[in-house]
């Protein structure tokens, strides 16, 4: 199923990657320290952010419908907006402000209302 092919997508991707990442570290002569930490960023990004989210994705289609759930993937951005000023310090601009309030009332519009998906028709 979807499963099946999100693995065998994310393998093939990462295998396609390593031999042009293993290049570049050798290119660039970096210490084992630097390969070290890129291999844990990578691993992270491999099995907490692609592998993980990518389980939990297709868990809340199972769940729900692909007409509710859709319009949730762009709260995504705004969440990475928030985060950053909670976990790296960074500093929330009026224009990321305004970009987090559009997207919100963007995905509240969008969403089927429960009397309109009843309806037959």
């Amino acid at each position: 199923g979807s499963s099946n092919l999100a693995f065998w997508s994310i393998a093939v991707s990462f295998a396609a990657l390593v031999p042009f990442s293993v290049s570049e570290g050798a290119v660039s002569r970096v210490s084992w320290s630097v390969w070290l930490s890129s291999g844990l960023s990578l691993a992270y990004l491999a099995v907490i952010c692609t592998a993980l989210c990518t389980l939990l994705w297709q868990r809340a289609i199972v769940l729900c419908s692909e007409r509710n759930l859709a319009p949730t993937m762009h709260l995504k951005t705004p969440v990475a907006v928030l985060l950053g000023p909670l976990i790296a310090g960074e500093t929330l601009s009026t224009t990321g402000m305004i970009g987090i309030a559009t997207i919100l009332v963007a995905v509240w519009v969008v969403q089927p209302r429960a009397e309109l998906a009843a309806r037959p028709g």
